[in-house]
């Protein structure tokens, strides 16, 4: 029978050809168009008429060259071969075709003798993975770049090509028009075969020669009286009959089995024929029954390595289906209709016997019926398409028939043999052997493509063809554990849905990466240490938010303790019954939902383990962070999610699993602790992945898997003895691993399977104490060496926790101008400690107190230290800095003219070594030289920094780390490179953060911040001042100092213990009367001013709070003597100020937050009001301390404003207090009281009213400037010099003392 292809004229045309280098396109030229990327050619399917990528063939072939016509300002593309033009396509992604009209194409070049071909902006030629040319977007893609190859070939050679195509062409339309006369043949056929498959003629047929059948088939065409010659005489080519005549049995539904089974859809070609059709053919298929009730059969044509391409419903008898591509591989889709809940099975449906005749055989290879001898005879004489099928027990390839020959040229059945176990290994943690086979009996599919990474997804995963190399022979895949771990881990995504909670889409599919791994034999598990966990709990970071490498570990732990423990073998199958029992409702196809509550979904999955394992192992997932809340947290997950686990679904959760008995410390256990022998035939143990963590000390100490399987061992002998966060065990065995509890209230902080470890700075601080976890479940005490040790090593913890004490202690800086050191007064008592500790040490004295006593006595105080916060210096804005480098403590940082270096000069000597950090917006910081008043501009890689910006604008953000050993930081944190360095030539430049020499000791060499302090505490005192003066009876700031007994005003109603009141109130009046009346100052009698002022500020709120007394109208005020007030909104607490910003509400009065502690003269002043008297109880003008100017009603609005300059008429209030709420309202003569608008806008209103509160905060007797200082802008420091800008300090301007607290 005739083989149909394309065909080409050959004669007297390849001389016409020559061929020649890449070159620039032009019109009226013959070219092979190269694709950049791949170095395929593109070509012409003539009859589907659509282009692909092929490998460029002979210099025959027409098919893959193209004429460029000229059009406008672009070109025309009509194929040589066909004479069809490439056709404007609308789709994205979607393949071009051809066709008669004349469609207009532009060439661009992009560099060199590389183009673009696009029909528009964002639509260009593309040639995708499965080598088909697709519209794209993306024109930078160098699979979307061109290079063209110009053929010299003569018109007359297309014309005679262009023929023969419509000859071919015509041919195929006769084909297809017999397609409609297949009712006929079926009616004559068993007029001559024995059966419908007509494999066998009747024996009067049988017996005819050649020439007699063919008349005795008159009624048939040319083609049928041919199969039945070939019949008749047995004329089989190679293995022909084999592929040509098969039963076919029936395969599950791939979608429904999908779904139920919460794996992704498994393959829909199942049945290979091993025999393709080309272009322009027609196949003969002969069926030899009825499809069965419940089935469908149909065939279907795929081209390339496609697992989609078009089918073809087929019934008893005759059909005929066209191929339109080369190369397109025939596959019988026989599917019979199984379910969860019929009986059916698909074994039920018989096999049918289909006879395949036209195309050409390829032969298929099925580990069922061949060996590696017939693997080999199919590929040197059967295999000639572009595309093979591998048939195992579970799995098949369909792949590139080139790349697999290459890489398995003797034998096939270790490649499919393993991919067979990697299926067979993932299907038996599933659970569906009550259905796999006698149900759902689907292969799974490997396909190849030209390019692109590996991945998985409906029907196949799929893999580089260049790649699969290193993927199917067995041996090569075994050299190396990331060669078996891309297509376990893409399989493991066919599998994965069931356990799949948000955010592991590339996690829970590596529980089947190791599986594979570990049942290979040769390699141990990948992943992070099991201290990545645990830093993690200390860091209440909750699951999804976790690195990926140490999550896909929380399933592989649970498979260790329950299948290689042999805890229960059955666990994992169970597992994932449950989950499809009740699914995630991420994962539901019911709902496929994007925001979920955790009971719905990773708390399902540990509800699930719970209730299969019948324990709970709460313990195991909230050290995992399945316990953590989460508020809407988005994860990006290939869509976006949002999980939100509420406190009611952690309860619920905890609840459950409290009904079990408390599982062992799974969370401990490993399998890298102990080497393991190998167990695929290989000498020595399985060996670790080049860039995971490595077996032994590494990966732990403790909680090897085979520890948890004798649960008689116990946990003996272990001590601790901690220095600073390190903790160091010793003397033990028996222990799985070791939990870190707080004292305090035995919460669970910290967990470990190393002996030795540090605590992360989350809980470094706490006083601990430690357990042993043991494998059956229950944990013993672990003493430290200070408790349990004895005298000996007693001794030897003292000597640590004093040097450790004495680190602390040269931290210690007395003269509070080195930021990160603590203030002396905050290591006092250790000091005060570390001295008796030390003589009882040098004297072996333990007469007061055990060496193991004074060693926890100086560990409990350094922890307090470690918890406190506001003890260490900061950085001040108002202050300017020496920058010593700490690899280089004699030096530091200098500016010459705009460039730096670290030099040795006194930094107290030059201004030029003197710098400010000036705070942005976001916790970054500005740095500025005092000499050049500029900043610092730019910092890169190995380049002397510069300070040459006159603002912000220009200059460099910094972050400012403090490394807690009185050294920063200070860094460009867009930049990796952008830490500032002192390089061995002293030069300063940009580098690694890491380095010692990017690192800086701060030292204060102009203090600013103290006239700022100092200021702050005057208006801290004033503040308490009067708070006190309401309290208490006959007050005066000096009542102590005279002894003066201190009693509560008459009217005072404490709303606390009144002990306690006056309790507060003491320490309070010794504040008072240090600042007010002694020669040292409150800012020179303490050294940790903000914990002072934190104080303080604590006294005045639990003061005010702590007791109410009747509402009296405030006090009026007269011309130089203003007492001064703060109005807030009873319920909001917003403070009344004026609007200074907003144009369109300029003056207008406005309640906002404030914090009045945070206190600037200059700023507070507009939040000061004091009221005037109209004459009427009651009744006053209530003016704004800043303006010195009264509210008054805006003209024609509701709304109330201040007037500066003093023009407008100031409107009188009436004040009613509210005793039973503590308030004011405050009311216009018309009765309409004060409230506020959206926007917090003052108005009145007769609808409504709100409640103000009025709180006296001083007495002001200062005078208004006189001119012509009120209106002079000019900055001035206390040293009468004019600034120009001034920074963070204190300045006089306008006549007034004005502090400046920010650029």
């Amino acid at each position: 029978m005739k083989k149909m292809r394309l065909p080409m004229v050959l004669l007297m045309v390849a001389t016409a050809i020559q061929l020649f280098a890449y070159t620039a396109p032009e019109a009226g030229k013959v070219y092979r168009i190269y694709n950049c990327k791949s170095q395929k050619v593109i070509s012409e399917d003539g009859i589907a008429r659509e282009l692909l990528s092929a490998d460029a063939a002979g210099s025959n072939d027409y098919k893959q060259l193209w004429m460029l016509i000229e059009k406008g300002n672009g070109f025309m593309f009509q194929n040589a071969y066909s004479g069809q033009y490439i056709q404007h396509n609308p789709n994205q992604s979607v393949s071009y075709t051809t066709g008669t009209t004349e469609a207009t194409m532009y060439i661009h070049n992009v560099s060199g003798t590389k183009y673009t071909i696009s029909q528009s902006n964002n639509a260009f030629f593309h040639s995708d993975p499965s080598n088909n040319i697709v519209r794209w977007w993306d024109s930078a893609n160098e699979s979307s770049q061109w290079q063209f190859e110009e053929v010299k070939v003569s018109a007359d050679a297309v014309a005679l090509q262009q023929a023969a195509f419509q000859e071919f062409y015509k041919e195929y339309q006769a084909k297809l028009e017999l397609m409609n006369h297949v009712d006929e043949y079926n009616a004559l056929l068993p007029t001559f075969f024995t059966d419908l498959t007509c494999t066998e003629l009747l024996p009067s047929y049988a017996a005819m020669d050649d020439e007699a059948l063919r008349t005795a088939m008159a009624a048939l065409p040319a083609s049928l009286q041919d199969i039945a010659i070939k019949v008749k005489n047995q004329a089989w080519g190679h293995r022909e009959q084999e592929f040509r005549i098969r039963d076919y049995k029936a395969y599950s539904d791939p979608d429904y089995w999908a779904e139920v089974l919460y794996t992704k859809k498994y393959s829909r070609i199942n049945n290979p024929t091993g025999v393709y059709g080309n272009a322009g053919e027609v196949l003969y298929i002969f069926v030899g029954d009825d499809v069965p009730q419940g089935a469908t059969l149909k065939a279907e044509v795929i081209s390339g390595t496609s697992i989609q391409g078009t089918a073809y419903s087929l019934h008893k008898g005759l059909n005929m289906v066209p191929t339109v591509k080369d190369y397109s591989n025939l596959f019988i889709r026989y599917v019979g209709k199984t379910s969860l809940e019929s009986d059916v099975l698909i074994t039920d449906y018989p096999k049918l016997k289909i006879h395949v005749e036209e195309g050409t055989v390829n032969g298929f290879w099925n580990k069922e019926e061949h060996d590696d001898a017939d693997w080999v005879d199919m590929m040197q004489n059967l295999a000639t398409a572009d595309v093979f099928q591998v048939k195992g027990e579970r799995i098949m390839f369909h792949m590139s028939t080139k790349y697999m020959n290459q890489c398995c040229p003797t034998k096939i059945s270790d490649a499919i043999g393993w991919w067979d176990d990697m299926t067979r290994w993932q299907q038996d943690m599933l659970g569906i052997e009550d259905v796999r086979l006698t149900k759902f009996n689907n292969l799974g599919c490997a396909i190849s493509l030209t390019t692109g990474y590996q991945s998985a997804t409906h029907y196949r995963t799929q893999y580089a063809e260049t790649y699969i190399n290193n993927l199917l022979p067995y041996a090569r895949m075994m050299s190396n554990a990331d060669n078996c771990w891309g297509p376990a881990h893409e399989n493991g995504h066919v599998h994965q849905a069931a356990i799949q909670s948000v955010g592991t889409s590339e996690v829970s599919n590596n529980f089947f990466s190791n599986l594979t791994l570990n049942k290979l034999g040769k390699y141990i598990s990948r992943g992070s240490a099991n201290s990545v966990i645990y830093a993690d709990y200390a860091d209440h970071k909750p699951y999804i938010l976790r690195d990926g490498a140490s999550t896909m570990r929380m399933f592989w732990q649970l498979y260790l303790y329950f299948h290689e423990a042999k805890v229960d073998t059955t666990f994992y199958p169970r597992v994932l019954q449950a989950m499809r029992a009740t699914p995630m409702k991420a994962r539901d196809p019911k709902y496929y939902a994007n925001y979920v509550y955790g009971n719905e979904d990773l708390l399902l999955f540990a509800k699930a383990c719970c209730d299969v394992a019948q324990l709970d192992l709460s313990e195991f997932f909230r050290f995992w962070g399945y316990l953590e809340i989460t508020d809407k947290q988005h994860i990006g997950d290939y869509g976006d999610f949002y999980l939100t686990t509420r406190q009611s679904d952690v309860d619920e959760f905890l609840a459950h699993a409290a009904q079990y008995p408390k599982a062992p410390a799974i969370a401990f256990i490993e399998d890298r602790v102990k080497p393991i022998p190998r167990t695929d035939g290989g000498e020595g143990n399985k060996l670790s992945h080049a860039t995971s963590v490595q077996v032994g000390e590494a990966a732990g100490d403790v909680g090897h898997y085979t520890d948890f399987m004798d649960t008689a061992v116990k946990a003996e002998g272990y001590l601790y003895s901690k220095a600073g966060a390190k903790v160091t065990i010793t003397e033990g065995s028996g222990a799985v691993g070791f939990k870190v509890y707080a004292k305090a209230d035995d919460a669970l902080l910290y967990g470990s399977n190393k002996l030795t470890f540090t605590l992360p700075d989350e809980v470094a601080g706490e006083d601990i104490y430690i357990v042993a976890a043991q494998a059956d479940g229950t944990d013993v005490p672990v003493l430290s060496v200070a408790e349990g040790g004895d005298e000996e090593q007693q001794y030897a913890a003292l000597a640590t926790a004093i040097k450790q004490a004495e680190a602390t202690m040269s931290m210690s800086d007395e003269t509070g101008m080195k930021p990160g050191y603590y203030y002396a007064s905050a290591v006092e008592d250790l000091g005060n400690l570390l001295v008796q500790a030390q003589y009882a040490y040098e004297q072996k004295d333990q007469s007061t107190h055990s060496y193991g006593e004074w060693a926890t006595l100086l560990d409990a105080e350094m922890r307090r230290i470690a918890a406190a916060t506001d003890i260490r210096q900061v950085i001040y804005a108002a202050n300017w800095y020496a920058l010593h480098n700490a690899a280089y403590p004699a030096y530091s940082v200098a500016t010459s003219g705009t460039k730096l270096r670290c030099t040795i000069a006194d930094p107290a000597a030059s201004e030029a070594k003197q710098w400010a950090f000036e705070p942005a917006q976001d916790g970054t910081y500005y740095i500025i030289n005092k000499s050049t008043g500029k900043y610092i501009s730019s910092v890169a890689q190995s380049v002397q920094v510069s300070a040459a910006a006159t603002t912000t604008a220009d200059a460099v953000k910094f972050t400012v780390t403090d490394n807690g050993n009185g050294t920063f930081t200070i860094n460009d944190a867009t930049n990796n490179y952008g830490a500032l360095h002192c390089d061995a030539g002293k030069t300063v430049v940009g580098w690694l953060p890491d380095a010692t020499a990017s690192t800086w000791m701060l030292t204060c060499i102009v203090d600013g911040q103290t006239e700022i302090f100092d200021a702050q505490l005057t208006a801290l005192m004033a503040r308490a001042d009067a708070l006190l003066a309401d309290l208490i009876a006959d007050y005066s700031n000096d009542m102590i100092a005279k002894n003066r007994p201190i009693t509560l005003q008459a009217d005072v109603t404490p709303l606390v213990d009144a002990g306690t009141l006056l309790a507060w109130a003491v320490e309070l009046l010794w504040y008072v009367f240090e600042h007010n009346n002694l020669d040292c100052r409150l800012v020179d009698c303490y050294d940790n001013i903000p914990a002072l002022i934190k104080t303080i500020t604590t006294l005045i709120d639990n003061i005010a709070a702590g007791y109410s007394k009747p509402l009296y109208l405030p006090q009026a005020s007269t011309e130089g003597n203003y007492v001064l007030y703060h109005i807030t909104e009873a319920e909001s607490g917003l403070y009344l100020t004026y609007e200074q910003s907003a144009p369109r509400y300029l003056n207008y009065l406005r309640a906002v937050e404030y914090d009045p502690y945070a206190y600037t003269e200059d700023d507070d002043a507009s939040y000061l009001w004091y009221f005037l008297p109209t004459g009427t109880e009651g009744v006053y003008h209530i003016a704004n301390f800043a303006t010195r100017s009264a509210a008054y009603a805006v003209s024609g609005k509701s709304y109330l404003a201040v007037d500066p300059e003093g023009k407008t008429e100031a409107t009188p209030y009436v004040l009613t207090p509210d005793n039973g709420q503590g308030g004011f309202f405050i009311a216009n003569a018309e009765g309409e009281n004060w409230t506020t608008n959206t926007s917090d806008y003052v108005q009145t209103s007769a609808k409504k009213s709100l409640l103000w509160k009025i709180s006296k905060v001083r007495t002001d007797t200062s005078i208004l400037p006189v001119e012509p200082d009120a209106t002079d802008e000019a900055w001035y420091d206390l040293q009468g010099r004019r600034v120009a800008s001034p920074r963070p300090g204190i300045y006089i301007r306008g006549g007034k003392k004005v502090i400046v607290t920010e650029r």
